[in-house]
């Protein structure tokens, strides 16, 4: 295994959703369950979080994990799905 280290700011509340979301990740790969789980993001509101990669040689190093331009767009139906702007698999 690979690992990492992140630096993410954000409001407690936002934090501690985050925390929850990546502990459920780490239990279904521990259980070995293929589940999807939903995160949704209040951009417009409170849910503004800042992620940075931390250089592990370094910790006081920081940098954008990277520069890509991510969808933000949605169809006009009232429906679930046309909310759903990016699909990750984790395998």
């Amino acid at each position: 295994m690979e690992e990492r280290l992140y630096k993410i700011c954000g409001k407690k509340e936002n934090l501690d959703v985050l925390e929850k979301v990546l502990r459920h990740c780490e239990y279904l790969g521990k259980i070995g369950a293929s589940r999807n789980i939903i995160l949704k993001i209040d951009g417009d509101g409170c849910g503004r979080i800042k992620v940075y990669k931390v250089n592990r040689a370094n910790i006081y190093e920081q940098s954008s994990i990277d520069n890509e331009k991510y969808n933000i767009e949605q169809n006009n139906q009232q429906t679930f799905k046309s909310s759903i702007v990016g699909v990750y698999d984790i395998k």
